[in-house]
């Protein structure tokens, strides 16, 4: 019979092989009633809108060639799906997962002060029934320890474990007007297409800049722009974002609908929301979430699958390996848009700003300049 481990596991990277393993003990030795798994370093902040690879903390490099004993239920702690254990970043607003073997109605998280006062909330599931969700009634408090305890299979209780919220969600001691920050969208959560995140760099070749150049009467304004991780590439034209809602260190963008110009093409954000939270010292952008559609003919322009290039009907097929797929868009009814839904967003701030740039390859800091007079791709504003 296993025997639990003495703290909530979270092991170290394994090898492609032991990957594979683990999902195969998955598939071999489900049961009746639902436990918790650890979750893989690579997957340690997983949304829970992911299967993710998972394994019997005493069998991290099983031997191929043994056929593994079964794994008794309710005998395996939970682990942390959100935050992870002993963070000292976690997001205000986030809420705490955990996820499951298997779905269990009686699951259920709570959530204590270091004090052992209980912190209201809602709990829901997410998935098939096997990620358990805890939603604070009100956000967290910034830079304060919490504690969490998974209780499933009918009573039974994990280990608790802590975690610190971060400084976000303090009281801006700064002006973010005038900064610029690249987005982390590799590390985020990808919810839809899942799992995505890890694909993004071998398909998209440019970072992502975002550049606040004005911050007043509870609106921010914004431009994107491609670069690399630390500097803007003003060869390229950059998009003025819509106007957003700035409440203290809070951005939120309800539904809107733009286009952008990125890589020479445009691709039309369709039904985009934002959240986002700037940190008290406009150092980084905490906990970004941003939700719209797009459409596989515009993005199959920006992104390569390979030396060739992508057609719209190759971008889709190759979503359905990331659970999911392109469906009618609104504008023609044809199989070619799909949802993009992407949280635990981070920005780390960049010296300088984000230059508005009006024209392609025509900017005086542009080495490949083409034009007769580059300060014509100087933009106002």
């Amino acid at each position: 019979m296993h025997t639990p481990p003495a703290r909530i596991p979270v092991p170290s990277r394994r090898s492609a092989s032991v990957l594979m393993a683990a999902w195969l003990a998955v598939d071999l030795f489900g049961t009746s009633c639902a436990f918790t798994v650890p979750i893989d370093d690579d997957r340690g902040n997983d949304t829970g809108a992911a299967r993710v690879i998972i394994a019997d903390p005493d069998s991290a490099d099983p031997d191929p060639n043994t056929q593994p004993d079964p794994v008794v239920p309710c005998e395996l702690l939970a682990a942390a799906s959100l935050p992870v254990p002993d963070t000292l970043d976690a997001y205000y607003r986030d809420p705490v997962r955990v996820r499951l073997s298997e779905p269990d109605p009686s699951a259920s998280i709570r959530l204590l002060t270091t004090a052992g006062v209980s912190i209201d909330g809602r709990l829901s599931v997410l998935d098939d029934g096997t990620v358990v969700q805890f939603e604070p009634n009100q956000p967290l408090e910034p830079e304060t320890e919490y504690r969490a305890t998974a209780i499933y299979c009918d009573g039974t209780e994990s280990e608790s474990w802590a975690f610190t919220v971060g400084s976000a969600g303090a009281p801006l001691a700064c002006d973010p007007g005038g900064s610029a920050y690249v987005l982390e969208l590799a590390s985020a959560r990808w919810n839809t297409p899942v799992g995505f995140g890890g694909v993004v760099p071998l398909i998209v070749s440019d970072s992502l800049l975002i550049g606040i150049f004005n911050a007043s009467d509870g609106r921010i304004e914004a431009r994107v722009a491609p670069g690399t991780p630390t500097s803007q590439d003003r060869c390229q034209p950059t998009t003025t974002l819509p106007s957003a809602e700035l409440t203290g260190p809070d951005i939120s963008l309800g539904s809107t609908t733009t286009m952008v110009t990125y890589n020479g093409s445009t691709v039309t954000l369709q039904d985009w929301r934002v959240d986002a939270t700037i940190l008290p010292d406009c150092s980084g952008i905490a906990g970004g979430r941003t939700r719209l559609h797009l459409d596989a003919r515009e993005v199959a322009d920006v992104v390569r699958l390979g030396a060739s290039e992508t057609s719209a009907d190759t971008l889709c097929t190759f979503l359905t390996t990331y659970e999911s797929g392109c469906t009618g868009c609104d504008s023609d009814g044809q199989p070619y848009c799909f949802a993009v839904d992407v949280e635990g967003i981070t920005g780390t701030a960049l010296e300088g700003t984000v230059d508005c740039v009006g024209a392609a390859d025509c900017h005086p800091d542009c080495e490949a300049s083409t034009c007769d007079d580059p300060t014509a791709g100087v933009c106002a504003g």
